[in-house]
This record gives structure tokens, sequence and C-alpha cells, in this order.
């Protein structure tokens, strides 16, 4: 996973499909506004049912994911100041 840090905030994460595991894998810690994790298991699989702990979160900046199946995608990584970080292209 790359992650695009800047003065301890976590601007970009890109995940590769060749890090998917098998089974259930995270790619985010617990204090993280949004979960992030991968399931890979075989058809068929049934999971148990659960619940998710309620916790509270206070959120500066609205989140977005980008889900790519199929091509590439060139995203351009800003600051909070509007300042060009860096550039993922894959």
């Amino acid at each position: 996973m790359k992650e695009i840090i800047k003065d301890g905030i976590t601007l970009a994460k890109h995940i590769s499909a060749k890090e998917w595991g098998e089974g259930l894998r995270f790619f985010s810690s617990d204090d993280e506004f949004i979960q992030v994790g991968t399931w890979c298991y075989d058809e068929g699989k049934e999971l148990l049912a659960h619940i998710h702990n309620e916790v509270e979160r206070k959120v500066f900046w609205t989140q977005e994911v980008l889900y790519i199946k199929q091509g590439a995608i060139r995203a351009r990584v800003y600051d909070v100041n509007e300042v060009f970080i860096e550039e993922i292209y894959r």
C-alpha cells in the first residue's frame, strides 16, 4: 500500500489488487474514519453476522474512495492548502 502523508495527515492511499490476499485483510487502523478492507473468499463462503462498535468520530474533510475495476487512474494529490504533493498513476 502506498500512503501519501503530509504533516501527519493521510492525504491518499493506493492499494493495488496485487496486495489483496486470501481471506480478510484490513488496510486501515482503528482510529481512521473509514474502515478499509478486502474480502477474498471462494464462492459460497458465508461470513458470520456481526455488528460494528459505536464510535464517535469528528470529521474535518469529506472522504472519497475510488475503486478502479479495469483500466488505470492518474490522480494528483494536494494537501489541505491546495499545494500539489504527488501524482499517482497506476
